[in-house]
């Protein structure tokens, strides 16, 4: 069981039928965020990239341990909102969509989604300070980071309380 400062997280105790849950935890939240990044970096001369990216994100979640229903709902609106990212800048905030899936395959109480604020918010006073011809790449980087920060915090809040999200056990598949 995955434990960190006392709290054991809602899917460590899932029986999975290959790897570890810490490897595949680390790989598929490594292919998640590059398959992203990869694709929100993607332009018309190199869209060979975006396809890479697309596949990488959508392996990212299936690879997670996590109840299965909850990973093949997360990956059709994460891959969606990353490919609306090559719109430009305007749309950084999206970048709290594959955040919230996040939480939704991680079980978070409820009350932690909140913290999806944080990147909506940076992602909208970021191009109101900018512009909406800022470049893409470090609005996108900073909207991420602040949607990792978020994360965290989600973590913290759902350890200070030992909850899960709606109360969910580990029969949950």
């Amino acid at each position: 069981m995955a434990r960190l400062d006392g709290f054991s997280e809602p899917n460590a105790s899932l029986p999975l039928r290959f790897a570890t849950y810490s490897g595949r935890q680390t790989s598929g939240l490594t292919l998640i965020i590059a398959g992203g990044l990869l694709v929100a970096t993607a332009n018309g001369s190199r869209s060979w990239v975006a396809l890479v990216g697309s596949v990488a994100h959508v392996l990212g979640w299936a690879i997670l341990p996590a109840p299965a229903w909850r990973r093949f709902w997360a990956t059709g609106p994460g891959l969606l909102s990353v490919w609306l990212l090559l719109v430009g800048p305007q749309l950084a905030w999206l970048v709290s969509v594959p955040l919230a899936l996040w939480y939704l395959v991680r079980r978070r109480p409820g009350w932690a989604y909140p913290t999806l604020l944080i990147p909506i918010a940076v992602g909208v006073i970021a191009i109101a300070v900018a512009g909406p011809f800022a470049a893409r790449v470090p609005l996108l980087l900073l909207t991420f980071a602040s949607a990792v920060g978020a994360a965290w915090l989600a973590r913290v809040l759902a350890a200070r309380t030992g909850a899960s999200i709606s109360g969910n056990t580990a029969s949950d598949r």
